[in-house]
Order: structure tokens, then sequence, then C-alpha cells
């Protein structure tokens, strides 16, 4: 086996595309564990250039491009058809398509306003240490924040929520969960009907936000400056797994940057799987966060390189209003592993008084959660 393609047996005769809809990957069940991570977090060079790729670059190195809407699965004997959904690229196209394209601008434009950002570190540094705030980064959690200690009480209200005055976070809140939701049940095969809304009464997820989110429990705002290069995002920056996720839901990763005109958009790799698509503006990535991923190549085009290797997105991006920070911001809307399956010791006293339904889009559905998280755990422990 190619030990520079950990995820596949054979990378022609195993990761096969049926030509009508979806891409099969196969895992050689002897590289699991550690030396499997190893594998998969190393990012190959050839990546790393500040340009699109050719089929033929990608195919010399073992990767396949994420065409949009193209589903990715894996090969899992034991589900019913013999495979499992595993990621998906939806370019600004297919966002369109789904009716959520001018949500999703104007989520766009609220986030990328000069004043939001501030606004966010600064709610942050009333409640965050110095050294915290540097350690990380300009990467801010909106909604309920899993705390480091363990045990009874280390799921509290978040806050970013907790300290907005004016509720802007909040109305941002339900709308990235119901644009999140929406992509999921439209371009997810199977979602619709599993996960969650068969057991939200046996275990009732915290998922916040919107009144139709049962999915997404939490959100991350990674704000990158320019020419910071991707080392700004500490270890989100490099080659990462991110161990709150549930391993068997999906993330939506939203790319909202406003990169100059003469910067390469860049690319997101899932490494493990051998795939890579456009980081570009107003595009989205479903897939879990239980995999390796990288964000790689944002950086200026070398002023030799050919249109015909440069970026151009599917539809028009709508121009932002004059002074907007140029900046790269990717938004990840993602089902904590801890927030699906919690447990009543670990959650904080406050969401279960009035402050807890800031989390929410209505007060019905505040009320339907503790009802509903009230019947599943009124046995004894």
């Amino acid at each position: 086996m190619d030990q520079s393609r950990p995820f596949t047996i054979s990378f022609h005769d195993n990761v096969k595309y049926n030509g009508s809809g979806y891409w099969l990957h196969t895992i050689d069940a002897k590289l699991r564990c550690t030396k499997l991570a190893k594998l998969s977090s190393t990012i190959p060079p050839e990546l790393d250039v500040g340009r699109q790729h050719t089929d033929e670059e990608l195919n010399d190195i073992g990767y396949i491009r994420l065409e949009p809407v193209v589903c990715h699965f894996l090969a899992a004997p034991n589900a019913p058809d013999g495979k499992r959904f595993d990621h998906t690229y939806l370019s600004a196209a297919e966002i369109e398509k789904a009716g959520l394209l001018d949500r999703l601008v104007k989520v766009r434009e609220k986030m990328l306003h000069r004043d939001f950002q501030p606004k966010l570190h600064a709610t942050m540094t009333k409640v965050r240490s110095h050294r915290f705030m540097e350690d990380r980064a300009k990467i801010y959690e909106l909604g309920i924040t899993v705390q480091k200690c363990t045990g009874r009480h280390s799921i509290q209200n978040g806050v970013i929520i907790r300290k907005d005055v004016d509720r802007d976070n909040r109305d941002l809140t339900v709308e990235l969960t119901s644009i999140a939701n929406a992509l999921l049940e439209t371009y997810t095969p199977g979602m619709k009907d599993e996960f969650r809304a068969k057991r939200r009464l046996q275990r009732p997820p915290l998922t916040i936000g919107a009144d139709k989110n049962n999915t997404i429990t939490s959100i991350q705002a990674n704000y990158l400056e320019i020419n910071e290069g991707m080392d700004g995002l500490r270890k989100f920056g490099h080659g990462h797994v991110d161990e709150r996720d549930h391993a068997n839901m999906f993330t939506v990763l939203f790319l909202l940057g406003n990169p100059p005109p003469d910067y390469h958009v860049g690319n997101s790799a899932l490494l493990g799987e051998r795939t890579v698509c456009p980081t570009a503006p107003l595009s989205a990535l479903v897939f879990s966060e239980k995999r390796w991923h990288a964000g790689i190549a944002l950086r200026r085009y070398d002023a030799d390189t050919p249109v015909s290797i440069r970026y151009v997105s599917p539809v028009p991006i709508p121009e932002l209003p004059t002074g907007t920070p140029l900046v790269h911001l990717s938004v990840v809307a993602y089902p904590s592993r801890r927030m699906i399956d919690v447990h009543p010791q670990e959650l904080g006293y406050e969401l279960f008084t009035s402050a807890g339904s800031a989390y929410f889009q209505s007060q019905k559905k505040y009320q339907e959660w503790r009802m509903s998280y009230y019947i599943a755990h009124e046995r004894p422990w």
C-alpha cells in the first residue's frame, strides 16, 4: 500500500466514481489510530500553492477535486446499501439553488462589518484572561460553551450571547443554525430522517438557535488577517481534528471571507480522504470534523499565474460596503458530542433560568427543550 494514501487500499481501484453522483472511499483497517492520524495530518507540499490545481497535479499526489454537490461516501459493510455519507462541497451556486444565498450574503456582510469582530473580542475580554485571548487568536464561540473542567457545571451559557446587550449575536446564531440545518437537510443523504430527529425525547440535544434546527449545537467564527498566514489560527491553521465533534453527525463549514482580487481564495483539504476544494466566499463544506482537515494556500497570486488556474466564482459575488475589512473568515456550525448526549450534572443552572432562553429562536422551542430534557432524565441516576 502507498503509505502516503492512508485511507485508500488502492487509489484507482478502490476509490470509485459511479458516474452519476458519488465517490466511494474504502479504509485499510490496519491503518488506525496513531499511525493513521500521523499520516492523515500530513499536508502534501504540492497542495500549498497559491492557485487552483489542475486535475493532473491532483492525480499525481493521489487527491480528488471536490466537485459541487457530488457526495463522497465511505464503504460501510454494516450499512444497508454498503456505504455511509462522508462529505460534500457546496459552491455559491448550490446554496443559491437551495434558496439560501441571499440570507448567507446578509450574514457575511454582518460578520465582516468593521465593528463586528472587535465587538466579539471586547465581549470575550470581559470574562477571559489576556493569556487566554492570545492563545485563542481571533477565534470566537457563539452560543453555549464547553468549559475545560469536567463533571458538574462544565457546560455553561456562552459569554458572547450572555453579554450581548443588543442581541445581535443571538439573532446571528439563529440565522446561522437555520441556514446550516437547511443545507444539511437538502444536500446530506438521510439527514432529514436520521440522527436526532428520531431521538429527541430519548436524549434531547442542546441544539441552539433556529426552531427547526435539531443538529447544530455550536458555532465558531475564525478570523484571519489577509497577510497573516495560516499560523495565525494556531492549531486550527494546520492539519487537525476537532475532538469535541460528534463522530456520526456533520459540520457545515461556511467560507465567508473578503480576499482582495489579486489573492487566491485558498483550499480546504480533507487529508485522510484525499479531497480538496476552494475556500471561496459564499461556499460551504459539509463533513465530519472528526476527519483530519486543513486550510491551505491563502496567498497572493504570482504575477505570472494564468487566468485558467485562478478561481472564478460560479455566481456573481455581491459587493460589500465600502470600508469592509479584507479578511479571511470561516464559520463552523457543528454538533458538539458533549451537547448531543449531555448529562444533567454537566449543565449550568443558568440554562434553566430566563437567561437560557437567549439561545433559542422562540420561547416555545426553549420550553420544549426543557420539557423533553426533564422527561428524558426524570429517572434516578
